[in-house]
């Protein structure tokens, strides 16, 4: 990343004057109008909701550690506390006794330590994978959301070129948004219009075919929604080939299907892979309109990406 000019205003004025361009100002509701990029908002957009997901991430275990408390009859406790202490974990309260000092009798969970460990465990174990897989529900719609976005951005753009006095022409700009749009359709109107984003698709540093790579991560988003985490068996037996065992943990089940296992490590490896494609798609398009990748840096503002 490297900016256009110094933050004085005559290194601008001779960034502008050697570059013919000036640095816009920082982002902000207002920054981001001014900066007049027709792709910029919706690309910081995505920025910021994936960064949400990801900093959400962090506070899922990466496992779960469980360590037997041993907790016996002889063990069993009796002691008489404030109602305030319900929250504790564990404690029961005798709610059967009615007292006038507010104070009720609470004791320890009795339990058999062998069989609830593992009930523990499994419930622990169950919240972290809905964690997981929730996570990446949700960085999946962020970037079907920036994909939308695009797509309209690129119909307006397309509109106002063919007819530059609006009128009954901007009926058509959203028609096809209306019902949502699938995604397959947004991301070829996005390569007709930036057609150096279907070379990345396919040939990149990652080794990723992005176009197959978000075909599976959508099908592993309608089995979280909809079926329990499951990829049905016929779906599975078509993805196979796609390789999202290897991306997206779990286990074959008893009818050929596939109950993912979405653990805080693939979810991270997704958010990053969708960042990366959101960026593919805003840079390719900056160059098909002519305009430079806009990106800001706390340090330097808005700075133009060069490689």
């Amino acid at each position: 990343m490297r900016d256009n000019g110094d933050a004085s205003q005559g290194s601008a004025q001779n960034a502008q004057d050697s570059q013919g361009e000036a640095t816009p100002p920082g982002p902000g509701t207002e920054g981001l109008k001014s900066i007049g990029h027709p792709y910029y908002p919706a690309f910081d957009l995505l920025l910021a909701r994936l960064l949400a997901h990801e900093e959400i991430l962090d506070l899922v275990p990466s496992r779960i550690l469980f360590e037997p408390d041993g907790a016996t009859e002889s063990t069993v406790v009796r002691r008489e506390v404030d109602l305030t202490a319900d929250g504790i974990p564990g404690m029961v309260a005798d709610i059967c006794e009615m007292r006038q000092d507010h104070f009720v009798r609470h004791f320890p969970t009795f339990r058999l330590p062998d069989a609830t460990n593992e009930a523990r465990s499994h419930v622990k174990e169950a919240f972290r994978r809905r964690c997981c897989s929730w996570i990446l529900v949700h960085s999946f719609e962020s970037f079907r959301e920036f994909a939308e976005e695009i797509d309209q951005a690129i119909s307006e753009k397309r509109q106002g070129e063919e007819c530059p006095g609006g009128g009954a022409a901007s009926e058509q700009v959203f028609s096809h948004t209306r019902g949502r749009p699938d995604l397959k359709d947004v991301r070829r109107r996005i390569r007709n219009a930036a057609p150096a984003l279907g070379k990345c698709e396919e040939c990149n540093s990652r080794h990723v075919n992005l176009g197959s790579w978000i075909h599976v991560l959508s099908a592993v988003r309608h089995a979280i929604v909809h079926n329990d985490g499951i990829i049905p068996a016929q779906r599975w037996r078509k993805l196979r080939c796609g390789g999202p065992k290897m991306r997206f943990p779990g286990r074959e089940i008893g009818d050929g299907g596939y109950l993912l296992d979405v653990t805080p490590e693939a979810a991270r490896d997704a958010i990053v892979r969708l960042r990366e494609y959101g960026f593919a798609i805003y840079k390719a398009l900056s160059a098909a309109a002519g305009c430079h990748a806009m990106l800001y840096d706390p340090a330097k503002g808005m700075t133009v990406w060069r490689r």
